[in-house]
Formats: structure tokens, sequence, C-alpha cells
């Protein structure tokens, strides 16, 4: 399901309706340089949580990666939100490591794009 606003992952909508989610997936990493794509500030619009949006953006992140020949794709989040982490599990991501900047702990995630 692509919902309005939604345009191969970017947060750009040409028709000025609601932007559904927002995202930046680039190709840099600090665990292992020129390894894999790399997630960051993943967003979904409230009214489009829980409908699939997240999915369908992961999806197309771990096809670009392997387009990319990248045989990882990764992301951060900050440890203690859970329910984040259980979306980003059950999607097949695995923790490679904790790190804390300043007072927060980020769980560091990782997706083989091989399998």
């Amino acid at each position: 399901m692509t919902p309005p606003g939604l345009l191969r992952g970017a947060s750009v909508d040409f028709r000025w309706r609601p932007v559904a989610a927002a995202w930046y997936l680039g190709v840099g990493d600090e665990i292992a340089p020129g390894t894999s794509a790399f997630i960051r500030k993943l967003t979904v619009r409230r009214a489009w949580a829980k409908k699939g949006v997240s999915t369908e953006l992961l999806s197309f992140a771990r096809a670009h990666a392997r387009a990319l020949a990248r045989p990882y794709l990764r992301l951060d989040c900050v440890a203690d939100r859970l329910g984040l982490r259980d979306l980003y599990e059950h999607f097949g991501f695995a923790v490679h490591s904790v790190i804390r900047k300043g007072t927060v702990s980020f769980a560091r995630d990782e997706l083989q794009t091989t399998q």
C-alpha cells in the first residue's frame, strides 16, 4: 500500500497533500565504511501508523541497498523505544551494538540484504 504523499521513500508530495512519512536513506556508515546503506530519521505520520508504511519503506530500503551491492542495511534507534525496536526486529533487523551519546543509548541495528 502506498499512501498519498509517499514518493519512493521521499517526503515530497507535489500535489500538496499531507505527507505520510519522511526519512533519509544514504550510504554513509560508521561501523564498516562501504558495506551498507543507512536509514536515518524514519518517521511516519500518526494517521498512517500501523498501516504498513514503515514496512514499505524498509522493503524499499532493503531493495535499494541490494541494488547498490551493499550487504547490509543499518539504522540507529533509541534503545528504550521498545515498540519501534520490535518493528525493526520483526522485519529482520538484529542488534549489532549499543552505543551511548551523552545520556542516551542507541541500538545500532543491521539487516543482511543478501538473504
